[in-house]
């Protein structure tokens, strides 16, 4: 009897959990009063650079080469899960990525770890509640986060669709491409006036990038991959992509 009864709360946390805001890793909003304008963040898809940007034109910077310490500047105004009703009018912007380049990131950035790197002493996966080890192969770390669904993923895998779209009560004005960040942040640089010139941080050039995100796939985990980020590879028009990926391997593999 006890066992069943708590079976019955354990599934009912975890649907709270699953249609609320309360994901593990919450949503982060930039707020910029100045421009009445919000940038909601998608790691792995250009946030280093988009908040280097913007930071820029109020003095919120950058001192290291790699530009991650632009994430934990104290100058940010920011908000997690919810905007106050105050900011609820700012025009609110985001970018997204091929969901199989990002996990590629994902991997190539937070699993495959050298304690050498001065900018990032200390493996990140370290205190995440589901074991990731460091230095996995990449059919590993894609058997491990397609069982971890969204509401308990970690903002550098947890799928874009699920951040954008999971509060209903926020509407996005705009989505940028990071495959097309240098004509898309125009958009946004000449209605905020900001600098029109986007730095990228931690990029190859975009057929070494291509040709890179290619070599880490084969049949299975393509399969699981577009799987877990369907909604992605629909919602933000990624069909071709999948497709130009599916053939490289049937004709590579």
């Amino acid at each position: 009897m006890k066992v069943k009864y708590y079976k019955i709360i354990k599934e009912s946390i975890k649907n709270y959990i699953k249609y609320t805001d309360l994901d593990a890793d919450p949503i982060e909003y930039i707020i910029l009063p100045d421009e009445k304008l919000i940038y909601l963040v998608i790691s792995k898809s250009a946030c280093t650079s988009i908040k280097i940007a913007i930071g820029k034109k109020h003095g919120i910077l950058s001192n290291i080469e790699s530009g991650m310490d632009i994430h934990t500047n104290s100058k940010w105004l920011r908000q997690f899960r919810k905007i106050d009703s105050q900011f609820s009018n700012y025009y609110k912007f985001t970018f997204v990525r091929n969901p199989f380049d990002r996990i590629v990131s994902c991997y190539k950035d937070k699993v495959l770890f050298d304690n050498s790197n001065t900018d990032n002493k200390k493996y990140y996966f370290t205190d995440y509640p589901i074991e990731i080890k460091p230095n996995i192969s990449f059919s590993e770390f894609v058997d491990i986060i397609y069982k971890i669904p969204d509401y308990l993923a970690d903002r550098h895998f947890k799928s874009q669709s699920r951040t954008i779209y999971h509060n209903k009560k926020i509407k996005i004005n705009y989505i940028g491409k990071v495959e097309n960040i240098n004509k898309d942040w125009l958009n946004i640089a000449d209605k905020f006036n900001f600098n029109d010139n986007i730095e990228h941080k931690n990029k190859s050039s975009k057929t070494e990038e291509v040709e890179n995100s290619f070599s880490f796939y084969n049949k299975k985990t393509l399969y699981k991959v577009y799987k877990k980020y369907k909604a992605d590879i629909i919602n933000f028009n990624y069909i071709s992509e999948y497709k130009q990926l599916k053939t490289y391997i049937e004709h590579n593999g």
